[in-house]
């Protein structure tokens, strides 16, 4: 059911570790166009590490793209592991944004030496242990962490083993079982807001206001679903600046 993006050796990398490093995933070309503005969005400047006001933080969206034409080896590699790109829910999460989130590390953190090159993505299983680092090396640097929904929930108890997901079997074989027999989804599936959403979208009429100065003094163009509006992606931003309070950033 998936789209044999991944290797045999990558599978069972992920069925034993829960993660899988995927160098190049992401395009050239579409990490030019997806960091070529962030120094405008943030008004700092990249040249004085005395203008970085803030050490982390997460950047709202202005470009957006379809996950199968922005990363198709990313995503390609996400399906398979979700079992399928039908298993995905198509109406939502269905495209990679520049909600990035900026890490710039303070003035104290050195010697560290760091790994990843950009394009590179991480897939790792959800129920993983996670965080941020610190960033060490204070060269600013730029991630995003998208979300996938599937159309229905796992399911740890299918009749044809063959149908498993590799991120379901990965977390039967950390139950060390084969199945759950007694199992069965019986709550009501609702989304929700995370608080951060609120504070990261609060940044976009700053964001706007920077980006349209530049293109004003350069004449250049403006990259953001934003231009004429705040455009809703996902459905959730009006209502998003409209429970949250905005702030100058």
């Amino acid at each position: 059911m998936g789209t044999d993006a991944l290797t045999e050796e990558q599978q069972t990398h992920f069925l034993e570790h829960g993660w899988v490093h995927l160098p190049g995933a992401i395009p050239e070309k579409n990490i030019r166009r997806y960091t070529q503005d962030v120094w405008i969005r943030t008004g700092y400047d990249p040249l004085d590490s005395g203008t970085w006001a803030e050490e982390k933080f997460r950047m709202p969206r202005h470009k957006e793209m379809l996950w199968k034409e922005f990363a198709p080896k990313g995503y390609g590699a996400i399906c398979d592991i979700l079992g399928g790109e039908d298993r995905l829910d198509p109406t939502i999460f269905n495209k990679a944004g520049d909600s990035l989130i900026a890490n710039f590390g303070k003035e104290e953190y050195r010697d560290v030496m760091c790994t990843g090159k950009a394009g590179d993505m991480f897939i790792c299983h959800g129920f993983m242990l996670h965080s941020a680092s610190k960033n060490h090396l204070r060269i600013p640097r730029f991630i995003t962490s998208p979300k996938f929904v599937l159309k229905d929930p796992f399911n740890y108890n299918r009749e044809n083993l063959k149908d498993y997901s590799l991120l379901e079997l990965k977390t039967l074989k950390e139950l060390g079982v084969s199945y759950l027999p007694d199992w069965k989804f019986i709550g009501q599936r609702a989304r929700f807001n995370p608080d951060n959403n609120v504070k990261k979208d609060s940044r976009l009429p700053f964001e706007l206001e920077r980006l349209k100065a530049h293109a004003s003094k350069t004449g250049g163009i403006i990259d953001s679903i934003h231009v004429i509006s705040i455009a809703e992606y996902n459905g959730w931003t009006e209502d998003r600046i409209a429970q949250g309070e905005v702030i100058p950033v």
